[in-house]
């Protein structure tokens, strides 16, 4: 991946974001960073 693409991907990241935040008040990024939390705890339990 190059400069630009990560570049891109970024931007596209911090759009969706920010798009959530304007339209959904965060609730779809909040249900994303429970459930990576859950991950980490499920990954967590196999060390």
């Amino acid at each position: 991946m190059t400069n630009l693409e990560a570049a891109w991907v970024a931007g596209l990241i911090f759009v969706a974001i920010l798009a959530d935040f304007i339209f959904n008040s965060g609730a779809a990024s909040l249900f994303l960073v429970f459930k990576l939390l859950d991950l980490v705890d499920y990954l967590k339990f196999w060390e």
